[in-house]
């Protein structure tokens, strides 16, 4: 439910070989029911499994900043829906503290106080774009040096925007703060994959030109 096993080096949005799918197991106890596992996946799927299946070779707890990521930053972008986040909290939680209380609010009061601010929809939708042309007009697997510096280039245009979440279309801002050659590219990439984000992601398509 949470990733494609056909995707290689891909999860929503998000594209390079950090973003590997692989299982890893500590005792050949564990391969053999992971192999097991794996053929039966296999044989549900029209496309080659592409998670790797591999013995665990390091481990590190990743930073404080990143634990409960998405609890310390609401406006934080992830592929998976947030209520299949919060099911996995909750049945990976102890009966004791961690399990949430039958009194809480329902879960459309969380999906509500996580609506993303304007700018940071946008940077979404910038970085779905250049995803999409990369991938569909392109060919690319994922996204090369070029592309990834646009995308840094963007983000970071988008957050030092002075009008912030009163931000107008760029085509209707009287600044205009890309650089002349970046402004080309990112309007290239825009006519041709705008359109086309109608079909992959309708919502932020949609959103994207309401906000025009």
């Amino acid at each position: 439910r949470s990733i494609d096993p056909t995707s290689l080096n891909r999860q929503g949005e998000d594209v390079g070989t950090r973003y590997r799918t692989g299982v890893y197991f500590t005792s050949d106890e564990d391969r053999v029911l992971f192999e097991a596992l794996f053929e039966k996946v296999k044989a549900t799927l029209d496309q080659p499994l592409v998670v790797e299946l591999e013995p665990l070779q390091n481990f590190y707890p990743a930073e404080d900043y990143h634990q409960d990521y998405l609890d310390k930053h609401p406006e934080g972008y992830c592929h998976l829906p947030w209520s299949l986040m919060q099911f996995a909290k909750e049945a990976n939680a102890s009966d004791s503290q961690e399990r949430k209380p039958a009194t809480e609010p329902p879960m459309s009061t969380h999906k509500k106080s996580r609506k993303a601010s304007r700018i940071v929809r946008e940077k979404e939708v910038v970085s779905k774009m250049i995803a999409l042309y990369c991938r569909h007009k392109l060919g690319m697997k994922e996204m090369n040096e070029e592309y990834r510096a646009l995308e840094e280039y963007a983000h970071k245009r988008l957050s030092c925007c002075k009008f912030g979440e009163k931000k107008p279309a760029c085509k209707k801002c009287p600044i205009h703060c890309y650089k002349p050659s970046m402004r080309e590219e990112i309007r290239k990439i825009m006519r041709w994959a705008g359109p086309r984000m109608l079909f992959y992601d309708p919502i932020a398509a949609l959103r994207h030109l309401l906000n025009r």
